[in-house]
């Protein structure tokens, strides 16, 4: 996408680019100053999912801007690792990443994990599968999901479940038209007290268009971000 940067995508091994047509899971690792344990994080994923993973896979390690030594760590694993590449942005942003890497990717199914792999890479299987499979559309992991077992101090998950109840219960929101100043004020606020919205969870966006409109509208939705009011 040439309006968020000048970005590349390192050429990998030719076995990989020979498979890239049958890819069936495309996994991003969003990166920003990460020099000091992104080789050991790529080479212990890497391992994982050459030991065995059912689908054809590749890692793209996508860069969004950083200033310190990982872009060279990030082109050198995408030359010596088979199935690595390198996406490289000069603007930063988590989403800004994951839609560069996922709208140039070929592969049935993109995923993102953090790079420091704090999940248990036993979980990315059946998180995929009922995509592949075709039994689901969209699969999200959470620590927050019931039967999820969590090693962290009281006082992380109690900021932690604080924060996500927040984010179930309360919405605001801006819209304005491609070329026009943002609005300096909210113009959706909504609060949901039911009961079944209280728990651990997430949120989407959806939109609809009335069967009686005569006029198509595209709506877009750049990096959404949700923060505590």
């Amino acid at each position: 996408m040439p309006e968020l940067a000048s970005s590349f995508l390192t050429p990998a091994p030719r076995r990989a680019l020979a498979a890239a047509a049958a890819l069936d899971v495309e996994i991003v690792v969003p990166v920003y100053n990460e020099a000091a344990g992104l080789e050991r994080s790529i080479r212990r994923l890497h391992r994982f999912l050459s030991d065995g993973f059912p689908f054809a896979w590749r890692i793209v390690i996508a860069d969004n801007a950083s200033v310190d030594a990982t872009p060279e760590i990030a082109r050198r694993l995408a030359v010596t690792l088979p199935s690595v590449r390198h996406l490289r942005l000069e603007q930063k942003g988590r989403g800004r990443a994951l839609r560069a890497a996922w709208s140039a990717s070929t592969a049935k199914v993109v995923t993102y994990m953090d790079v420091d792999l704090s999940t248990d890479l036993r979980g990315l299987l059946p998180l995929v599968a009922p995509l592949i499979s075709g039994h689901s559309d969209l699969a999200i992991g959470t620590r927050l999901a019931h039967g999820s077992r969590v090693v962290r101090g009281p006082k992380r998950e109690f900021i932690s479940r604080s924060y996500n109840r927040i984010l179930r219960t309360l919405l605001r929101a801006k819209f304005w038209r491609d070329g026009t100043s943002e609005p300096s004020s909210w113009q959706v606020s909504a609060t949901d007290s039911t009961a079944g919205l209280q728990g651990a969870g997430g949120i989407g966006i959806s939109s609809y268009l009335s069967s009686s409109a005569t006029t198509a509208v595209t709506l877009s939705v750049d990096d959404l971000v949700v923060t505590a009011p």
